[in-house]
């Protein structure tokens, strides 16, 4: 079985479904507030879960009411928790999200305890992220830890997960060792500085990120098809047909399943597929979390 250690987030979400996204100064009418566990850290946690693997999260809560029931709900996916303690004087972060007709959304976020989570705070998971396949890592938590969790990670010899999202400013790219670095059509075009509007010139980008001690980039383009580069191979893979209702969580679940299929020793290509499916399974879905699938799910589906 994989042993996946993730490090990030953990969002209360507000969600309000809305016909379309409003402009600049235009309000919308909307459907009932829906309250859910979101956080991009504790969504990979749970799809890696979900896929089948043991999971350990790592992840800051506020002193407030939210935090209990987090780690409750956390408990019960049956992950770990190596941070329990609650960031004193700070609420738990919390995401504000609209979700349009045709599945689209705009989020905004509010760190809360997440933005308090220090390289000092890591000591306490060293020991899990040595017996892991995997560390799983985006980016709703100060650069600073980020860079110290890979760098435990790199020392350890534990195969590092990397989705840089939001892209983090001042990243030192390069000078931390990426086994995977996952990242959508925006984030690549945002790393790579060339336009990216085609498949072919995607890929050229991607190829000049591996300079930066990556062994593997993977882009995801929503409904047309993920592509992956690495020294020895380029690979482009279709995915599944669906029609989203709501596209957030998507992203977490391909990247949470996609950590477990490679710890399992999928080929590339078979772990692209294996994602895939699991993030457009989640997109079918309203909710962050409560929308992810089970294994047994992502497998039928795929069969």
């Amino acid at each position: 079985m994989a042993e996946i250690t993730v490090i990030g987030s953990a969002n209360i979400d507000l969600v309000v479904n809305v016909e379309h996204l409003p402009q600049a100064g235009e309000t919308v009418p909307g459907g009932d507030l829906m309250t859910t566990f979101g956080g991009k850290g504790a969504n990979q946690a749970v799809a890696a879960a979900r896929m089948g693997a043991t999971v350990h999260f790592a992840g800051r809560l506020g002193n407030d009411a939210y935090a209990e029931q987090y780690q409750t709900h956390l408990l019960r996916e049956g992950i770990s928790l190596p941070l329990k303690e609650p960031v004193p004087h700070a609420p738990t972060g919390s995401a504000l999200i609209l979700v349009d007709a045709h599945g689209q959304n705009i989020i905004a976020v509010s760190p809360g305890a997440n933005g308090h989570f220090t390289p000092e705070d890591l000591d306490n998971c060293e020991k899990v992220l040595r017996a892991s396949d995997r560390l799983l890592l985006q980016a709703e938590i100060p650069r600073d830890t980020i860079v110290r969790a890979i760098q435990l990670a790199n020392t350890a010899n534990t195969a590092v997960v990397f989705n840089p999202s939001p892209m983090p400013e001042g990243f030192p790219w390069g000078e931390v060792h990426l086994d995977y670095l996952i990242v959508n059509e925006t984030e690549a075009q945002a790393l790579i500085g060339v336009d990216t509007t085609d498949a072919e010139s995607l890929l050229r980008g991607a190829k000049t990120l591996l300079a930066r001690s990556m062994d593997c980039v993977v882009i995801t383009r929503g409904a047309a098809p993920t592509l992956a580069v690495t020294a020895q191979e380029t690979l482009s893979v279709e995915t599944q047909p669906i029609t989203p209702v709501d596209t957030v969580g998507a992203g977490d679940t391909f990247a949470g399943a996609f950590a477990v299929a490679t710890a399992e020793g999928m080929d590339l290509a078979e772990a692209l597929r294996f994602a895939n499916g699991a993030g457009a399974l989640s997109a079918t879905r309203h909710g962050a979390q409560v929308s992810l699938p089970t294994r047994t799910e992502v497998e039928d589906l795929l069969r």
